[in-house]
């Protein structure tokens, strides 16, 4: 449900924001956006002369991210004994970007995706290096070669695994974004505010993503509606059950401490049945009584 309120956002904000090519809106500046200063545009990718490399591939990226990851073993008690569990642990995980200049062949703006973005990145790389009883200094990644970071105290680290996605320039890319002024003329970056979401990248283009994004926002509240539904009935045959189990287990508790029994009848003693030891106390209670009455 989650998913699909925030796909419904996403595509209500695709939807209001305004479109302009990216000429116009270096033309315009801040004057092209809405009161918000969101602004969309489409248009081809320009890099730097300089690009920005991804570390682990040196594929040539709008933005990367890296992680390093340990999995290590470690020992639970269980009803079958000793078992050997698997756990994983990141231990690095960084993003970086670039900015570059989004073109319609009269002219450019620039786009800043140095923080997290909301676009599609693609695994550029994955290796999974086996540590045994020898922990290398270092580690190498493709291209990349990493200090070892510090190891799992809570079993021995059996391996590590090195991940990359980047985000690749396409011939053409949507951009959503807020308009700011930046050293170069105006530049589209991330929206300022907790709640104002992420730069937002797809090289789909703005109707395929608009339509992508309702797709997905049905799946979602489709999806979290019939989960939901599912969950209340498993909970009410759940409680059901608990209750008709708690009213069983009432009765046995009554029936082994005597609530409920007939009047005079002795705990633990079947109806019918006399107690002898019952039937003695009974007497020596009743002797001085019937001693008084004769007097």
């Amino acid at each position: 449900v989650i998913f699909g309120l925030r796909q419904k956002s996403k595509g209500g904000k695709l939807g209001s924001v305004p479109v302009h090519p990216p000429s116009r809106i270096m033309q315009m500046g801040p004057s092209a956006a809405d009161p918000k200063g969101m602004v969309s545009s489409e248009g081809q990718v320009v890099l730097s002369n300089t690009p920005l490399i991804a570390p682990m591939s040196g594929k040539p990226c709008i933005a990367y991210e890296i992680e390093i990851v340990q999995e290590y073993e470690y020992y639970e008690q269980t009803d079958q004994g000793t078992q050997t569990r698997t756990k994983s642990e990141t231990s690095m995980k960084e993003h970086k970007g670039s900015i570059f200049q989004l073109s319609d062949g009269q002219g450019g703006v620039f786009v800043d995706a140095q923080t997290p973005v909301d676009g599609p990145m693609a695994q550029s790389f994955r290796h999974r290096m086996d540590i045994g009883m020898r922990i290398p200094g270092q580690l190498q990644f493709g291209q990349a070669v990493f200090n070892t970071p510090l190891l799992a105290t809570e079993g021995p680290v059996k391996a590590v695994i090195g991940t990359e996605r980047i985000l690749e320039p396409a011939a053409k890319m949507f951009v959503l974004g807020q308009i700011g002024q930046g050293p170069m003329g105006a530049q589209i970056g991330e929206p300022k505010g907790m709640l104002s979401g992420k730069l937002m990248l797809s090289p789909k283009g703005r109707e395929a993503l608009l339509g992508a994004t309702k797709r997905n926002m049905m799946i979602g509240l489709i999806a979290g509606g019939a989960f939901m539904f599912i969950g209340a009935i498993l909970g009410v045959v759940g409680a059901l059950a608990g209750g008709d189990e708690d009213s069983s287990n009432t009765a046995a508790n009554a029936a082994e401490s005597g609530v409920g029994a007939q009047p005079g009848a002795v705990p633990g003693v079947q109806p019918g049945v006399v107690d002898p030891t019952a039937a003695a106390a009974a007497a020596a209670a009743a002797a001085p009584a019937a001693a008084a009455a004769a007097a």
